[in-house]
């Protein structure tokens, strides 16, 4: 059993992840699936000299994969060895409350996300079909 909100708000101090969800019901171990902040990435970009192809292309750079891989590494140090993440994945479209991904009050609808990216989950825990 893992507080999948506490770990969430431990992630969401990286200002490189704007939204992330922690799971790990019924598996052998906690994933998180996590969707990057471009608009502060673009800002990493600029003041590091890295130039900005679009947001398509950008999605993929490896420098963002690294912040968010090395705060996940952080987070783990503080967590224990069965809160641990031990496999992301990155989302690129922002959950909204019209997609019915979160509530009026921001809260997750751990359930519709999970539902939405049945394949990357699937993906993540290593499940074929």
């Amino acid at each position: 059993y893992i507080a999948p909100l506490a770990i969430e708000n431990k992630l969401k101090e990286c200002k490189y992840i704007e939204q992330c969800m922690v799971m790990g019901e019924n598996q052998k171990f906690a994933s998180a699936l996590i969707v990057p902040s471009l608009s502060s990435f673009k800002e990493y970009c600029k003041h590091k000299h890295i130039e900005w192809t679009g947001d398509e292309q950008m999605k993929h750079h490896e420098e963002l994969k690294t912040l968010i891989f090395d705060h996940v590494k952080k987070v783990n140090t503080g967590l224990a060895p069965f809160e641990q993440i031990k496999r992301q994945q990155f989302l690129f479209h922002v959950w909204t409350v019209e997609n019915g991904e979160i509530t009026p009050k921001l809260s997750l609808r751990r359930k519709v996300i999970l539902e939405k990216n049945y394949e990357t989950v699937q993906k993540i825990f290593g499940v074929e079909e």
